[in-house]
């Protein structure tokens, strides 16, 4: 079983650009971890500041991607692209989770008005309007008069 706190005695065996260099080259920390004899995390914490081990943790992802999109390409029957395709979700989600600035989903919105900004600022102030001076029920909300009417420039007049 791994050891907490003897990574230092494992950087002896290996250094520390070695293990970064197998990140690097797709390799999971916790298979490092387990054949230097120290749990996962012990990796994680050692490099927590170094920001190296970021870059060679994204740098591995790509690997893993490009590796499992290779696998998938190259498979011969409906077994390995079904074996290929659940490989390949699985390491695409992790990229997706871990590195979202580079592979996350980005959300898009487009606006869109017909007539222009003005046009739906003015149908959008007098529809709240409306809901001010009634609510639901028809009761009267306030005694305060409320302007009817918005200027080309979505001010109340």
């Amino acid at each position: 079983m791994a050891k907490r706190g003897t990574l230092q005695l494992a950087m002896k065996e290996l250094n520390g650009e070695e293990i970064l260099a197998r990140l690097s080259d797709g390799e999971y920390a916790s298979v490092i971890a387990r054949e230097l004899g120290v749990v996962g995390s012990s990796i994680t914490r050692h490099f927590a500041d170094d920001p190296r081990y970021r870059s060679a943790l994204e740098d591995g992802a790509a690997v893993r991607l490009e590796l499992a999109e290779n696998d998938l390409r190259n498979s011969d029957t409906p077994i390995d692209v079904m074996r290929g395709s659940a490989v390949w979700k699985a390491v695409s989600w992790r990229a997706e989770k871990e590195h979202p600035e580079r592979w996350g989903g980005k959300p898009i919105v487009n606006l869109t008005f017909n007539g222009g900004m003005d046009a739906a600022l003015g149908d959008a102030a007098a529809t709240l309007m409306a809901k001010i001076r009634k609510n639901e029920a028809g009761h009267q909300l306030m005694n305060v008069p409320v302007p009817d009417a918005v200027n080309e420039r979505g001010e109340l007049v």
